[in-house]
């Protein structure tokens, strides 16, 4: 049984995002809630990595 809403949006929680080089290591990681959708996290992320000189 499912309560009102099945998609579970307006939810509690959060979400970790995360820009990572090619090996997979960490170059920046953020934390967000759980209801904002991922195109609006990506920007934040990749603007924070470093840029290669």
């Amino acid at each position: 049984m499912t309560g009102p809403n099945p998609v579970g949006r307006g939810e509690l929680g959060e979400k970790t995002h995360a820009g990572t080089d090619w090996a997979g290591l960490p170059l920046r990681v953020r934390v967000c809630s759980a209801n904002l959708r991922d195109d609006q996290a990506l920007k934040p992320v990749l603007r924070a990595v470093p840029r290669i000189r």
